[in-house]
């Protein structure tokens, strides 16, 4: 490879994307062939302070995509002429993109439009309904149609993209979620629950909650705030902390419900170790991110995955994980059974990530540095 252009733009805009994509970035740093190039569109700026410290990167670039009330449309627009600029200044070899973002549909159709060689990581992910997830389930199936290179995190996505024609450079690498916390690990151990916030009772069981998916604005996020009320009236032994996102639509209803409610416990969105460090000492999980159904595992927390349906199907097959969508009773039935039956409890702790081995990155980069197409 020393004989022509190296580069790799790695393009990302959101932070599930940034922890999947660091570890990658400084893994490829330590390659003598390739020369990561790490752009950030800004997607979701806000969310990211603090990730970089934790991983200790900087990037190269960083763009602006993001602006107040934006649509999708005008998003990807801006980023269309934005991403094409760089790709022109940096003229790379490869363009890395990681799951299924606007900023990694984007990334693709601008690396497929100007002949470069397109990487999807975490590759062949499905649901089966094109508006759940929205847009992420179309973005995810484009990208495939544009990737040169996929690197699935399971047997089960290989599956998908061999069934949608797909066969060609695809290879099973685990996910890199789970090498991003073997590498921040040791940063665990400095969070103390109290120094995320005073009010955590360290004398309750703690159940977190997440919520934050356009599909599940409107009566769905109405439905989880009441099955939490309902929860909490007849469990005062047990505390809800909620890290309220920053999409304002979300933010205004949870605050509407839960905001003077005893035993919840409202909080900003938190640093990545800090929402690891309350993974870790909860005693389970509802919530609809895609990311903490992956990362739970690791910790051997339950998930009660709050969508209809998921395309991380294998923490379900595995048991790990349970879809219960926004059903008020069924949230709060299963809830009551990880509550209160141990037996049904332990069934769903289990040893091992269905998700990964913390290989991944290597594998990624071993296999790019001997790519000739």
């Amino acid at each position: 490879m020393n004989n022509i252009n190296n580069n790799v733009l790695i393009i990302y805009g959101t932070r599930p994307e940034a922890i999947k994509l660091y570890p990658l970035y400084l893994s490829l740093l330590k390659s003598d062939d390739l020369k990561p190039v790490l752009c950030c569109t800004g997607q979701h700026h806000e969310l990211l302070d603090g990730i970089k410290e934790l991983f200790g990167v900087k990037d190269d670039i960083c763009l602006k995509a993001l602006v107040s009330g934006q649509s999708i449309d005008s998003l990807t627009s801006r980023l269309i002429n934005e991403l094409e600029k760089v790709v022109n200044e940096t003229n790379p070899r490869f363009i890395v993109v990681q799951g299924d973002t606007t900023s990694a549909m984007v990334g693709a159709m601008i690396g497929f439009y100007h002949r470069k060689i397109v990487v999807h990581v975490e590759a062949g992910l499905r649901s089966g309904d094109k508006y759940q997830p929205f847009p992420e389930e179309i973005n995810r199936s484009l990208i495939s149609q544009m990737a040169d290179i996929h690197f699935t995190p399971t047997e089960m996505a290989t599956e998908n993209l061999i069934n949608s024609g797909i066969n060609k450079n695809v290879f099973c690498v685990g996910n890199t979620i789970v090498d991003a916390l073997l590498f921040l690990k040791p940063e665990l151990l400095n969070v103390d629950l109290l120094s995320i916030d005073s009010r955590i009772d360290l004398q309750k069981k703690i159940i977190l909650v997440t919520t934050h998916r356009r599909e599940n604005i409107g009566q769905g996020l109405e439905n989880i705030c009441n099955s939490i009320i309902l929860l909490k009236e007849k469990y005062p032994e047990i505390q809800f902390v909620l890290p309220v996102h920053y999409n304002p639509e979300v933010r205004a209803k949870i605050i509407e419900k839960l905001g003077k409610v005893n035993n919840v416990l409202l909080i900003e969105p938190l640093p990545y170790n800090k929402l690891l460090m309350l993974m870790a000492n909860c005693y389970f999980i509802l919530s609809d991110s895609g990311g903490i159904q992956e990362e739970a595992p690791s910790f051997k927390k339950p998930v009660l995955v709050l969508r209809e349906k998921t395309e991380r199907s294998e923490g379900i097959t595995a048991g790990v994980a349970k879809l219960v969508g926004t059903n008020t009773e069924l949230i709060v039935n299963e809830s009551q059974k990880l509550i209160t039956d141990k037996e049904y409890y332990c069934s769903m702790v289990k040893e091992g990530n269905p998700y990964g081995d913390g290989y991944a990155c290597e594998k990624i980069k071993q296999i790019m540095t001997r790519y000739e197409g």
